[in-house]
């Protein structure tokens, strides 16, 4: 599976915690984290379980409906068209 990865600054933004409590966790292996480049990466598996995050892992079953046209650049064709 080809996983995504958040830095731990990104992380402790979406859960609204400070950066030294996701690098508390990373120290203490409470957070799975791999290390890229001398950088810290949480992969996005890892936080399925923080139920504040999961949008990231929701499919929408609702679809949004699809305009029959594109209203306004028909609008904007018809401004050009009535300025020639």
């Amino acid at each position: 599976m080809n996983s995504k990865f958040f830095s731990p600054e990104l992380v402790a933004d979406m859960l609204s915690t400070s950066k030294s409590t996701i690098y508390s966790w990373i120290r203490t292996k409470k957070i799975n984290f791999i290390t890229k480049q001398n950088k810290f990466l949480i992969p996005t598996e890892d936080l399925r379980r923080f139920a504040k995050l999961n949008f990231l892992f929701e499919k929408s079953k609702e679809k949004k409906p699809k305009p029959k046209k594109n209203i306004q650049l028909l609008n904007f064709l018809q401004v050009v068209v009535d300025l020639l």
